[in-house]
């Protein structure tokens, strides 16, 4: 919603979150699911260009998921970027523009998902996993040479 007043966009934001049920409520009152979303509320209300999120899925039900995944990328249509620190690799794939896959503070790849090549897996959650396998497997295999 480009243009969009403050009122507009506060609202929009309360609906697609599905808050409207929930507005009359205590903070401290609100389920784990709805707390997270009251959080999500609170970090879109300023239309941020670049919207940070930490494991944003937690706690939310799977309607909730599609529902908040689906904003999330009508959102960057808006021209606005969010980047997502997440576990849930499979997810957030179908609306990537770029990934970066990190595993015990180490950077794995980092490049436009268009150019990542996923090689015989069948989803970058399969690559993920398999990189990470084929890493540990390198080093258990180093560690035992330097035994």
């Amino acid at each position: 919603m480009v243009g969009a007043d403050d009122e507009e966009w506060n609202q929009t934001v309360v609906d697609e979150l599905r808050l409207n049920d929930e507005l009359s409520r205590e903070a401290s009152d609100l389920s784990g699911g709805y707390a997270r979303k009251l959080d999500l509320t609170l970090a879109l209300i300023k239309q941020p260009e670049f919207l940070f999120l930490d494991e944003p899925l937690a706690a939310l039900d799977d309607v909730s998921k599609a529902q908040l995944l689906e904003f999330l990328d009508e959102y960057t249509d808006m021209g606005n970027t969010v980047v997502v620190s997440s576990h849930y690799v499979d997810a957030f794939e179908p609306y990537l523009d770029h990934v970066t896959l990190m595993h015990d503070g180490e950077v794995l790849f980092d490049e436009p998902i268009a150019q990542l090549e996923l090689g015989e897996a069948d989803s970058l959650q399969s690559h993920y996993v398999q990189t990470v396998l084929d890493r540990e497997d390198a080093s258990a295999f180093e560690q035992t040479l330097v035994e």
